[in-house]
């Protein structure tokens, strides 16, 4: 289920993310991230719709973190939130429940890796992008050029990945009315796995400069940020529902919107016939 820029696909670079799509998130083109994650099915095997998304920036640095040293996002920065990654804690991938704005919502809470290793192993080098792009044996392990925070450098880095940038994290909301007792992921579905087992998330990182220092800025200085400097910038490309209304707030939906839209159309991949993680991460 993609979100964020919407001509993200299976050939978007680093590169072409930074000049192509507009975007379902609030800041428009000047924030075109783009952001999926496995689609979740109820047990009556429709693919359900989320309520809400919200797409945070933190930073939960220890009290002696160095904050100053923090950088901005790497634009084109390509990673996973994957428990396969470096310094993972299993509390940074959770599935909750918990009543959100007038209903019950099944929330899936998603935090990213926010060390990344950089071209000379300082922490003023420039940062890798992707995993092919590192040295050795690396260069064929996913996610090998990020890693989840841990007491090391100024700014709570490991030596081996010490450029730090503001932590993205995923809240994704879905009414358990419509997802039902008994929902899951489609990875699951390929790994033959667990319901709600396989949850993870992919991040490729495209943000107009100003934004993306404001961002820095909001984190550095512990403050909420809007896109304008203190309120909600909206921008003219948003997404419209059936009746030619624009959705609320950016990334709630109307009440006329189908959350399950597709019906029995799209059943889950199986095991037998899909690709593992190590090809999702390389899609």
């Amino acid at each position: 289920m993609f979100f964020g820029n919407t001509a993200l696909n299976a050939f978007t670079t680093s590169e072409s993310i930074l000049t192509t799509g507009l975007s379902s998130c609030e800041g428009g083109t000047n924030y075109a991230v783009g952001g999926w994650i496995p689609a979740l099915y109820n047990s009556g095997g429709q693919v359900v719709v989320p309520e809400e998304i919200f797409v945070y920036y933190k930073t939960f640095g220890s009290p002696s973190m160095n904050y100053g040293m923090v950088q901005e996002v790497p634009l084109g920065l390509q990673m996973l939130a994957s428990p396969d990654t470096l310094h993972f804690d299993e509390g940074l991938i959770r599935v909750q429940n918990f009543p959100h704005n007038g209903f019950s919502a099944l929330v899936l809470n998603i935090t990213f890796p926010s060390c990344v290793a950089t071209d000379n192993g300082q922490i003023t080098g420039n940062p890798i992008l992707s995993h092919r792009d590192m040295p050795g044996n690396l260069a064929n392990q996913v996610n090998s050029h990020v890693s989840y925070p841990s007491l090391g450098n100024e700014v709570d880095c490991p030596a081996s990945h010490p450029y730090r940038f503001p932590t993205p994290q995923f809240l994704i909301f879905f009414d358990t009315n419509e997802t039902g007792n008994e929902p899951y992921l489609s990875s699951d579905a390929m790994a033959d796995a667990p319901p709600m087992s396989t949850l993870h998330g992919d991040y490729m990182f495209g943000a107009e400069p100003s934004a993306n220092r404001a961002i820095l800025r909001c984190v550095q200085e512990a403050r909420s940020c809007g896109f304008d400097e203190g309120g909600r910038a909206q921008l003219p490309d948003r997404f419209f529902g059936p009746s030619g209304q624009m959705y609320r707030d950016s990334v709630s939906l109307l009440d006329e919107t189908d959350r399950t839209p597709f019906g029995s159309e799209l059943p889950p991949m199986r095991s037998g016939g899909a690709v593992g993680h190590q090809g999702h991460g390389d899609h």
